[in-house]
């Protein structure tokens, strides 16, 4: 398009072009490359097995004449040692739940610091992203007063981020423009802190108790039904006495004279 280079920047960057498609490595096998298949032959294996059979038929002949102790250990089956594995791994996991839910306490947080409605939460982070990675994709939106990544004890990236601004619109501009951007080949997510509401009381932005924004009960009205009541009067959906008018059937004034109950239209049509 001739021209595009006058336009504001606000719709320049309407006609970007897109950014390359990540390289992606194949699932499939590669045609080209040839692989030797090494066949070897099973006299080997039959060798072992006859030896093994041999060994088994001498050992069973001479358990009359074991003392006690000296038989063979009774060894569960293979189903019921995995079922064993299982259950001491769930133990394992929900004594590990039950000892980080008693060291769980958010409010001693040395590094929790910052205006919450100053903040910008960033999920799905890539392992190696570092700080000055965060700073420089985000630095564009506003002035940055600090970049944390949460990590653990031994100091890996556990893939998420808080990044506070010195203004709330800087923010909220970074939190419109950067939902979706892609750090090291990976796409992000970004989020904010959640208020109560707009109407309701349950918190976010999901309204809680009133059903969303300015509702009030539970739908648009007080009726059990969620609806409201249906409109009363003459001419509304339900007058008085049913149908569509007042006193029962249609409106009284579109009532036709004459023999069945219908008027000559061509005597009533205008004349030119």
């Amino acid at each position: 398009m001739p021209g595009t280079h006058l336009l504001p920047p606000n719709l320049l960057k309407l006609f970007a072009p897109r950014p390359p498609l990540p390289y992606s490595r194949p699932v499939d096998k590669d045609i080209d490359r040839v692989r030797n298949k090494d066949v070897s032959g099973v006299g080997e294996i039959l060798a072992h097995l006859k030896e093994e059979t041999t060994n088994n038929l001498f050992n069973a002949a001479n358990n009359d004449a074991m003392e006690e102790g000296e038989e063979p250990m009774f060894t569960h089956a293979e189903e019921v040692k995995r079922q064993i594995r299982r259950e001491q791994r769930k133990a394992r996991k929900e004594d590990e739940f039950k000892k980080a839910k008693e060291n769980y306490k958010p409010a001693d947080d040395s590094e929790a610091i910052g205006d919450p409605y100053k903040t910008l939460f960033i999920s799905r982070l890539h392992k190696s992203a570092t700080e000055t990675d965060l700073r420089r994709e985000f630095e564009g939106y506003g002035t940055i007063e600090r970049v944390r990544i949460v990590r653990d004890k031994k100091g890996r990236s556990r893939g998420y981020a808080f990044i506070v601004y010195e203004r709330e619109r800087d923010m909220k501009a970074a939190y419109k423009e950067s939902d979706g951007l892609h750090i090291m080949g990976k796409r992000i997510l970004v989020d904010v802190e959640r208020d109560d509401g707009y109407g309701g009381g349950g918190g976010g932005f999901r309204g809680g108790r009133g059903g969303g924004i300015g509702y009030h009960g539970g739908g648009f009205n007080d009726n059990p039904n969620g609806y409201g009541l249906p409109p009363s009067g003459p001419g509304g959906m339900s007058g008085g006495g049913g149908g569509y008018g007042g006193g029962g059937g249609y409106r009284s004034d579109l009532k036709r004279e004459g023999p069945g109950g219908f008027d000559d239209r061509e005597s009533k049509r205008p004349r030119y």
